[in-house]
């Protein structure tokens, strides 16, 4: 894992631990909840940059789409990451 990768890791475990620190078992359930919609929405938004980026005849929006969903791409791993960690 690469520098900046460890640091968002290591930022977003610290919300992460913060959080569950004062849950109870809804709070659980609803950040839960949150995760399951962050990725099926980060992977929405890919599907909708990548639309734009195919649509486009200019190569700079077409590259500018496709490096932002790449971006969102990445966040919708990191909150699976999140998802599926025990």
């Amino acid at each position: 894992m690469n520098l900046i990768l460890s640091k968002e890791y290591d930022i977003l475990s610290e919300i992460i631990e913060g959080f569950l620190l004062q849950s109870d078992v809804q709070n659980l359930q609803n950040y839960l909840e949150v995760l399951k919609f962050r990725v099926e929405d980060e992977q929405n938004t890919v599907d909708f940059y990548m639309e734009i980026a195919d649509q486009s005849r200019l190569p700079i929006i077409k590259e500018t789409f496709q490096r932002a969903a790449k971006d969102e791409q990445n966040h919708a791993v990191w909150f699976l990451l999140f998802l599926t960690q025990k």
